[in-house]
């Protein structure tokens, strides 16, 4: 079964990764924390797997690649069965 990951969440969830990870402010993770349970609960249906998402697009952008762009980050996501749509 393929899963879909809302792109508007995904986005606002990467462009605070991003902020975090270029400035290290902690202020920013509640907010980070928040969309990525929201979009936990838009793709699973509850926000358990919230920390998986916010891991995943953290890995790419602080650990393996940190000028990976949006297009490279939905391509992750697809290489693991999901599709990125426009809800």
């Amino acid at each position: 079964m393929e899963r879909k990951i809302n792109k508007c969440k995904l986005d606002e969830l990467i462009r605070l990764e991003r902020k975090y990870c270029n400035t290290g402010d902690v202020d920013i993770l509640p907010a980070r924390i928040q969309v990525a349970m929201a979009l936990s609960v838009s793709s699973f249906g509850n926000d358990n797997m919230w920390i998986h998402l916010a891991d995943f697009v953290g890995g790419v952008i602080s650990g393996l690649n940190k000028s990976a762009s949006n297009e490279v980050i939905y391509g992750a996501f697809r290489a693991i069965g999901y599709e990125i749509a426009e809800e």
